[in-house]
């Protein structure tokens, strides 16, 4: 085992000098201004760098490099500021992790494009299925969570939550594992009881296979069936305000029902029994009764009482 590694190790070593010394010879043919068929003949000595595995460990190595860079800068993105640490963007980073693994994948396979043991070979083939799970479960999870937030907007706001998004997205991830890594516990063709069955494809059985893709299949059409109903939604939003407010309006109204549910600090909101009862407000009433005060209070000015004639004197005794 330990020299089969040891001569893979040299191999790649040596097909990477070869790589870079045609490089070379055709870079400095180019700055000669050669023809294409007279660099291929003076550089032919180094073998052909285009051509077979070498350029499909070159594709690879670029295209897994460029997938770590923008998922990295993704998570670090989300985790990063506070303002994003909501459900729909946990749902995001997920998206990333899981692309993440997809690109570290893709550079395993760029370094060591011819793995020694079987069973290299095996997980290899086990860690590209569980990337490709990932990505797809990921898109799902988003879809669903875009979903709930257009056609349910009350019940997203009041009741969805980040811890909520994490508990989904770690149950998910470990269902996705324990399917992925069957093939590492047994239901592979490397195993007696499958290896001379003839239902084995790629280190593979066929089972194992037909399992795998029928769950993406699922995850699929869940993705777009929610994306066609989103799509729909919005759709409808749009033909009510041409003006394209009418996405925007429908979220100020879920705002405004969001706030007027919430319990408000201050007195108590009783209603008051009169009111309750049909008859006229406290306000009223109250008005009513100030207003009788005033009237019934002695008014300043001329007294209203009648003019009473005096009554006329007696005529004085004279006696």
């Amino acid at each position: 085992m330990v020299s089969n590694a040891t001569n893979a190790t040299i191999h790649s070593s040596i097909a990477e000098e070869k790589i870079l010394d045609a490089l070379d010879c055709y870079y400095e043919c180019l700055e000669r201004n050669l023809t294409y068929d007279e660099a291929n003949e003076r550089c032919s000595v180094y073998g052909n760098p285009f051509s077979g595995a070498d350029v499909n460990a070159v594709c690879m190595g670029l295209l897994g490099s460029l997938v770590v860079l923008s998922n990295c800068i993704v998570l670090w993105g989300i985790l990063g500021t506070k303002q994003l640490r909501k459900a729909m963007y946990y749902y995001i980073a997920n998206l990333a992790v899981a692309d993440l693994v997809g690109g570290v994948v893709c550079l395993y396979v760029a370094f060591r494009p011819d793995a020694p043991s079987l069973w290299e070979r095996l997980s290899l083939r086990t860690f590209i299925a569980l990337a490709m799970v990932l990505s797809t479960s990921a898109l799902t999870l988003l879809s669903i969570d875009r979903y709930v937030s257009i056609i349910h907007p009350v019940v997203y706001h009041n009741k969805v939550s980040g811890r909520q998004a994490c508990v989904v997205i770690l149950t998910s991830w470990v269902v996705i594992l324990l399917v992925t890594f069957s093939s590492l516990m047994g239901w592979n063709c490397l195993e007696k009881d499958y290896a001379f069955s003839g239902r084995c494809a790629s280190y593979l059985t066929l089972g194992n296979m037909i399992f795998i893709v029928t769950i993406l299949l699922l995850l699929v059409c869940v993705t777009l069936w929610a994306n066609i109903h989103i799509y729909r939604a919005i759709k409808r939003l749009m033909n009510r305000n041409p003006g394209g407010q009418g996405l925007a309006a429908s979220r100020r109204d879920v705002r405004v029902i969001a706030v007027d549910n919430e319990p408000q600090p201050g007195p108590s909101k009783r209603p008051d029994n009169l009111s309750e009862l049909g008859g006229p407000p406290a306000g009223g009433l109250r008005r009513d009764a100030s207003s009788n005060a005033v009237d019934n209070e002695p008014q300043p000015g001329p007294s209203k009482r009648p003019n009473v004639p005096p009554s006329p004197r007696p005529p004085p005794n004279n006696e």
